[in-house]
């Protein structure tokens, strides 16, 4: 179970790697527990699309988190950081975009949990 979910919704062709949706501003402290990534038209393409998600310009991930060929959502429950601080600006980048086809409308999930 967690406290709080992020979530950013971003429609279309998913074409071009760049800082994607809103940013939030965390109202307490939290640790992160999962992120779901999920589409409406999965890609296709040898190359998944990968995301990130920042907190104050660094990135919670060690490894980030992707879509394969033909795959419409995933649950990831491994994340590398510890706890994100009240008042940390988070905000969504797509870092990689499929080769063929970039897939269409991004819906992402990052469920928190509180200290």
């Amino acid at each position: 179970m967690v406290d709080r979910i992020l979530r950013w919704y971003i429609p279309g062709e998913q074409s071009r790697i760049e800082q994607v949706g809103g940013t939030y501003y965390l109202d307490d402290d939290y640790v992160p527990v999962w992120v779901h990534l999920s589409l409406k038209k999965p890609i296709n393409g040898a190359r998944p699309i990968k995301i990130d998600i920042t907190s104050d310009g660094d990135s919670i991930f060690d490894e980030k988190p992707a879509l394969v060929n033909g795959q419409f959502d995933h649950l990831w429950t491994t994340i590398s950081c510890g706890i994100l601080r009240e008042h940390s600006v988070m905000k969504l980048y797509r870092d990689q975009i499929a080769n063929i086809y970039p897939g269409e409308d991004l819906t992402v999930e990052l469920g928190l949990k509180l200290t």
